[in-house]
């Protein structure tokens, strides 16, 4: 099997992403099938939900299937390109052309357009939808399962080519919320997921994971000691922020299960003690 980043790349022994042919070895090897999430889906390592959640694809991402075998998908993004296995029934058949994505951390959807209906639940950041239709303060979005959409608050919306003009502005929403492993739809984070969804967010495309993001986001800031400024990402082994200042870093950790600000310092001090783990890199866009 060639040397490819499994959570990148669609292939097993048995099956593969046609794309791959020549590349690896498989019995068998298949075109995806595009489909949408209807609902915020955790993707799994295994098909099977205690394998864990590796992250999390977004109401309206569009993904590409390669399998499906009781009741689990064998999924690829089309956002970030992450490969995984989620639950089948949260994707829809067919392809709704949205128009534009949430721009807070999360919004309600309404039955009906007055903010005292019930809720059909919420949409995190960055999660698109197709508005068909405005009435008063809230826009109607088209949904799966509901002959008359939900409703969201128009402010709550952005359009497509709108994009936020201060990622650091957008990742300060996120200040208490909640850290969640492989979590990215803004009711939890992890450290990777609050910089992607927030260069998302600001119309720059970034990858998943950390280490991801070290290699590839903006350029090395070198000598970076004591010229940190604000909307430098600052990455360790595992672990990675954005310097809100030039002294403190905004960051989702386990230390405190959330998402806070502290001192640069504090952090690179903490991870040295308990982890042995030194600033990897420091990146800039």
């Amino acid at each position: 099997m060639a040397d490819l980043d499994a959570r990148l790349n669609v292939f097993r022994p048995d099956l593969a992403d046609e794309r791959l042919k020549g590349v690896v070895e498989a019995k068998r090897f298949t075109k995806g099938k595009l489909r949408q999430a209807s609902q915020v889906l955790a993707v799994h390592p295994e098909p099977d939900i205690d394998s864990g959640m590796l992250t999390q694809y977004l109401f309206g991402e569009t993904v590409e299937v390669f399998e499906e075998n009781d009741g689990w998908a064998w999924c690829q993004s089309g956002d970030d390109g992450y490969v995984g296995y989620v639950d089948a029934a949260g994707l829809a058949p067919s392809i709704i052309d949205c128009t534009h994505e949430v721009r807070v951390p999360r919004t309600y959807v309404y039955v009906e357009a007055d903010l005292k209906s019930p809720t059909f639940g919420f949409l995190g950041i960055c999660s698109r939808a197709r508005v068909v239709s405005v009435e008063g303060r809230f826009s109607q979005i088209e949904m799966r399962g509901s002959e008359d959409g939900g409703w969201i608050f128009t402010d709550h919306l952005a359009a497509l080519d709108d994009p936020a003009l201060d990622f650091v502005a957008v990742a300060e929403q996120f200040i208490n919320t909640p850290y969640l492993w492989g979590a990215r739809d803004g009711t939890g984070l992890d450290c990777s997921g609050l910089i992607q969804m927030s260069l998302r967010r600001a119309g720059h495309k970034a990858p998943r994971d950390s280490d991801m993001l070290a290699t590839s986001v903006g350029d090395v800031v070198t000598g970076w000691q004591g010229k940190l400024q604000r909307g430098d990402m600052v990455f360790w082994t595992g672990h990675c922020g954005i310097m809100v200042d030039a002294d403190r870093l905004l960051h989702a950790h386990a230390t405190a299960m959330l998402t806070t600000v502290e001192p640069v310092q504090t952090v690179i001090d903490r991870i040295q003690k308990i982890e042995s783990r030194d600033v990897l890199t420091v990146r800039r866009l």
